[in-house]
């Protein structure tokens, strides 16, 4: 699938199937990188993914 503007670019997909919070320990700073898709309308903020939330985000240099 091609998505325009996301030539050479990454994404960084985090998926939750829990029903519960999850921290997900990436070790990537995620401060300038941008949500791209989300099933949450007010997602998280920090690395931490609420119950069943998947999330999308491009990562920037």
């Amino acid at each position: 699938m091609h998505i325009p503007g996301l030539d050479a670019r990454k994404l960084l997909v985090f998926l939750n199937f829990k029903d519960q919070a999850l921290k997900a320990n990436t070790g990537l700073d995620l401060i300038k990188a941008k949500r791209l898709l989300s099933n949450y309308q007010h997602p998280s903020v920090s690395e931490t993914l609420q119950p069943y939330e998947a999330a999308v985000y491009v990562l920037t240099n």
